[in-house]
């Protein structure tokens, strides 16, 4: 009687042991499907995060590289206007020369001509004087 006592102790210990075994297993596998879905939830956080942190980044990148590249322009300008300007002033000048001798000089041909033609009206004035009192003697 003892060994069945014996044996179906052993036997409810084997089955509680079987049943604790099968209840461990079960909470492991909860455990596991918990712990994956944590890893998951925080897999997809992190990777927004990255996402989140890369756009930031992205746009702060792109933010310094277009004032880098603004003020780049700004000194480009800058030397092409220090380089142009004189070059530019100097051809205006120069051409401001030319056309003013252009001037002088058609206006220096222009008192020429005037002078010409004073000096012929002068003549003709004195030839046509001449000629009426040459006239006016004979008549007298």
């Amino acid at each position: 009687q003892q060994r069945e006592e014996a044996a179906d102790n052993a036997e409810q210990a084997l089955s509680e042991a079987e049943a604790a075994r099968e209840g461990a297993q079960e909470a492991a596998r909860q455990r596991q499907e918990e712990l994956e879905e944590e890893f998951l939830t925080r897999e997809s956080e992190l990777r927004e995060e990255c996402r989140t942190r890369a756009e930031a980044d992205a746009r702060a990148l792109e933010l310094r590289l277009r004032r880098e590249l603004d003020e780049e322009k700004r000194g480009a300008m800058q030397d092409l206007a220090e380089e142009l300007i004189p070059r530019i002033e100097g051809e205006l000048v120069e051409a401001h020369s030319k056309e003013m001798g252009r001037y002088q000089r058609r206006a220096a041909d222009m008192k020429r001509m005037l002078e010409a033609h004073q000096t012929q009206a002068r003549e003709a004035h004195r030839e046509g004087a001449t000629r009426e009192a040459a006239h006016v003697a004979r008549i007298e």
